[in-house]
Order: structure tokens, then sequence, then C-alpha cells
């Protein structure tokens, strides 16, 4: 039920349908022993018997939240007890549609015929794949299709849930709280349009849904794609290639900033904004990218510097610092080698300027600990010579000290032989064995918060066989 339910249609931010708060108390006692059924007693086809009675009763009561529920679970329940195919899916889908006058509701089942069509083409991909194009045949048999039928029809099923645009702006989540359950991100998501633009979105932007592109494909080549908002904005995007999902992708965003520019809360607009310079980055291929990007994030952090939702653009600031960073290579390119400072530095000062807790200032703490992590690794080779010094190469990071034990190992048949070093407190059974030999090493400082390495002389052993063990901290647990 959860591959349907959850699986199939989940939404971003948090939003997704969840049929857990019924209408009248009989609804509650119903769905209750439907769950147990399912997820107790491991009972689908009993269950499914119970939701079909519980759907035709929804349908006669015209209690549409009910019904889609219902049709849902008769979805998934059909699909584990293999009782059903795609075009009986389809068909119980699209008669529910036609049976509803609710715009609302339309949109919501408009959304499942698209994930139904693109859950199917995604599990079956290898056979689909491999067909030849059937346009001039008649398809009334979906197992029959290519890949080009399946992506028009998940096209066209995402085109019909957004046809009621006028009607879903002005409709507000309130009233669907019953099937909708919201996450931490409310403000994101205002209106029904959101969420459902935001579905197909998120499919849009996906440029592999759109399996067979033409030898003019549209790509995202325009400096305006990736421009300050008010150009990206009104810009015409256009192409022959009318189908690709990265046009139909920039005309939603397009869509959905003008939707929220006059917003007197501005936090699903910069959320939508900040989603499209993050996805034209990685998508597109205009010249001077970098430096539009960071125009872009500029225009963000500086009108809305201390909103909760912008902290976001200063977290992507910050992360394409560390990104930078990590292309820092000792003895060959050190242009790069001291972002992780320049990361820290705008992630410590934004903590302190609007400590507000927010999904930008989660991800700056996550990156600021990345990067001040402290690490240690020590090789040395598995046989020395007695009686002669030998080197251990050691790679640290944001420590300037290393302790080290040598300690001889027991006999085939000790304690500490009869556990793997993969095992729980191995290590800290190793720390606690007496030791012939400690050190106090000084590493050379760095101050870059990078990775460096360096070779320790280790001094002459007798033969036998040894633990070295380092750490940062003296105590060595």
């Amino acid at each position: 039920m959860k591959k349907y339910i959850l699986g199939l249609m989940i939404f971003s931010m948090n939003f997704f349908f969840f049929f857990s708060q019924p209408d009248t108390n009989d609804y509650t006692r119903q769905w209750q022993l439907i769950d147990s059924l399912i997820a107790e007693k491991n009972l689908p086809k009993t269950a499914l018997k119970k939701v079909n009675e519980l759907y035709a009763l929804a349908v006669k009561t015209d209690n549409e939240t009910q019904a889609i529920k219902a049709l849902l679970y008769k979805i998934s329940l059909s699909a584990q007890t293999d009782e059903t195919d795609i075009n009986n899916t389809i068909a119980l889908i699209k008669k529910e549609i036609g049976n509803t006058s609710s715009p609302a509701h339309q949109s919501l089942l408009y959304l499942l015929v698209a994930h139904t069509y693109q859950n199917y083409a995604d599990e079956h991909s290898w056979n689909i794949y491999n067909r030849s194009s059937t346009k001039k045949f008649a398809k009334n048999d979906i197992a029959t299709w290519g890949a080009d039928d399946f992506t028009t029809a998940v096209n066209e099923a995402f085109d019909k849930a957004l046809a009621n645009g006028a009607v879903l702006k002005k409709t507000l989540l309130k009233p669907f709280e019953a099937v909708i359950l919201k996450g931490n991100s409310e403000n994101l998501r205002p209106t029904l349009y959101d969420l459902v633009a935001h579905d197909a979105l998120d499919h849009y932007k996906n440029a592999n849904n759109y399996i067979t592109g033409p030898a003019y494909a549209f790509e995202i080549n325009k400096e305006v794609a990736l421009g300050v908002v008010e150009r990206f904005t009104n810009y015409g995007f256009a192409s022959a290639d009318t189908a690709s999902n990265l046009l139909k992708a920039l005309q939603l965003f397009q869509q959905l900033i003008r939707f929220h520019r006059s917003d007197a809360e501005p936090s699903a607009f910069i959320d939508v904004n900040l989603e499209r310079i993050q996805w034209v980055y990685e998508t597109g291929v205009m010249q001077n990218k970098e430096l539009l990007y960071t125009r872009a994030l500029d225009e963000v952090t500086t009108k809305y510097a201390d909103h909760p939702v912008a902290a976001q653009a200063w977290y992507i600031k910050a992360q394409a610092h560390a990104s930078k960073a990590k292309m820092y290579k000792p003895f060959a390119d050190t242009a790069n080698r001291y972002h992780f400072v320049l990361a820290k530095q705008l992630i410590e000062e934004r903590l302190k300027a609007q400590p507000a807790v927010s999904p930008g200032n989660t991800n700056m703490q996550m990156l600021l600990q990345e990067i001040t992590a402290k690490s240690l690794h020590a090789e040395v080779e598995d046989v020395n010579v007695p009686g002669l010094p030998f080197r251990l190469s050691l790679h640290y990071k944001n420590t300037d000290t290393l302790y080290t034990r040598i300690i001889k190992k027991a006999g085939n048949n000790s304690e500490e032989n009869e556990m793997q070093n993969w095992e729980e407190g191995f290590w800290k059974k190793i720390a606690n064995l007496k030791y012939i030999r400690s050190a106090v090493q000084p590493l050379p400082a760095t101050n870059d918060y990078q990775q460096h390495s360096t070779e320790i002389k280790v001094d002459a052993l007798p033969p036998g066989n040894y633990y070295i063990l380092g750490s940062i901290g003296k105590n060595f647990i």
C-alpha cells in the first residue's frame, strides 16, 4: 500500500497525500480495520474486499475525499494481489475523474494518472526501451506501449492536472487537511496549485523522463535562464522541441514565480526562485555560468538577507566555497586551498546574524561540522625490517598533534585475538592494553581545514607483531 500512497504521491517540501483523518467515526473504524488487516495480519485480499466496500459507500454518498483514499488503497492492494493490470488501474482512476465535478479532486486524480503511468514505465523500462515506436497502431493496451507513448501520456496527465490553475491558485490547503499531510514548510506551498505545480516540476526537471530527444533537442544555454529573477520571469523561452521536459520546467518555474512575486510574505517566492537557480546551474550549458550563479544568489541574499527561507541561499554560497576547496591538490592546484576558511567564516556570520531555525541554517550547521571535523588515518607497511626504523604515512585534518602507542600483540590464543577489528569494543579493548612505547608528535599547522599528509619516523622495533595506535586525543578512547 505504501508503494502507492507514499511512493506514488510524494510531493516536495514534505507535502504528500496521507489519508489518516477520515470524515466520520464510521470511516475511522473501517480504516483502522483495513490497516490492521494489511499491517498486522498480512491479509491483503481480505483488506481489498473491505476497501471495495468502503469505496462503493464513498461513491454512493458523494464523499470524494474518502473515494480517492479508497481508490489509492484499491490500486495498491490490487497490485499486491495480482488482481489488476495497468489498463484496469488507469480506467478506474479515469472513471473517478468522470464522477467528480471538483477541479481540485480532478487535478489530484490526474496526478495519480501521471504517476501510475510513470511508475509502470520505470518498472518495465527494460522491456519498453527495446520497443520500436507504435505511432501507427491502435494503442488500446498500455502494456504494449513504447517509450514515447508513456512520455506523451505522462505529460498529458500533468497538463490536465494543471489545467485548472486559476481555480487551484485560489484553493487553500485547509479544506484538504483530511487528505494532505503538511510538513514543517507550509508557507512554501500555500495553495493546491503549489502542490500540483511542484509535483509536475519534479517530473519535468528530470531530463531522463524525456526519453527520445530529437536532433534539435532543447538545451538550457541562454544566460537569462540563470539571470536575476525579473529577467528570467519575463523572458519568452521557446523551442521547436516543444515536448522538452527542460523547456516545460523552465516555463513552470516562470509561472510559479509570477504567481508569488507579489506575495506580502515572500517565503514561497524565495523558495521557488532558489530552486530555479540551483536547477539551472546544475542543468544549464551557458557560458559564464559561475558568474551568473553568483549574481543570482547575491540578488536573493541582498534583498532578503535575514529572511529564514533565504538562509538556504547563504548555504548554497557556502557550499560553493566548500566545493572549490575540495579541488585543492597539494603540490599541484593550490588556488582553492583556503575556500573552506571562507565557507566557515560565511556560515558563522550568518548563524550569528539570523539564528532562527530553518532548513538553510540546518544545512549550514551540518556543513560547518563537516568542515571542522577532525580526522586521522595512518598506514604502515605490513612487514618491516626488525632493528631498523620505518615510516608511518599519516593523513590528518584539523588536528595539530598525533598521539601514538605501540602495543606488542599477544599470542594466538589471547583474548584480544578472539575479536575482529570491526567488532564493537575491539579498539577500546586494544587501547586499554599495556603499551611498550608512546609518543607525542606535533603536526605542521595548516589553518585551512584541508586534509594533509606527512611521514613520521618510527624507531626500530625487535622482531614481533605490533599494534601501532594513533589518536588525536591523549586518552585514545
